[in-house]
């Protein structure tokens, strides 16, 4: 099939291929999927015996692997709605504490100050 190409349309496909494998690669790296990659790539090329010899450890450690990636992409956004959920407790709490002042819903408003929401009295 390759007899008949010309040297620049093997030049092509080898530029090609490497694209596509860095492509791959930085795709990877992206999606945090790399250790896995790594991973199963060294075991099974450089020491494919021990693969064979102990599959329930390998697995093992593949899937412990899997769910670090897995916890990685989940971790910042459960992070994330934490902290929301912290400021909209705050805010409520301190909107029911000013209405019970006498404050009407127009009379105050919030400023962020260091990452917490601040009551403050419109004059």
């Amino acid at each position: 099939m390759f007899m008949n190409i010309t040297i620049i349309q093997q030049l092509f496909l080898v530029f090609l291929a490497l694209f596509l494998l860095r492509l791959a690669l930085y795709i990877l790296a992206k999606l945090k999927l790399m250790p896995l990659l790594i991973y199963a790539l060294c075991t099974n090329m450089v020491f494919p015996g021990w693969t064979v010899d102990h599959p329930l450890l390998y697995r093992g450690i593949f899937a412990a692997l899997a769910v670090i990636t897995v916890l990685r992409w989940v971790g910042p956004k459960l992070a994330e709605h934490l902290e929301e959920r912290r400021l909209m407790e705050q805010i409520s709490a301190q909107a029911h504490a000013a209405r019970e002042m006498g404050y009407q819903n127009g009379q105050f408003h919030f400023d962020m100050e260091d990452g917490n929401a601040v009551l403050k009295f419109d004059e």
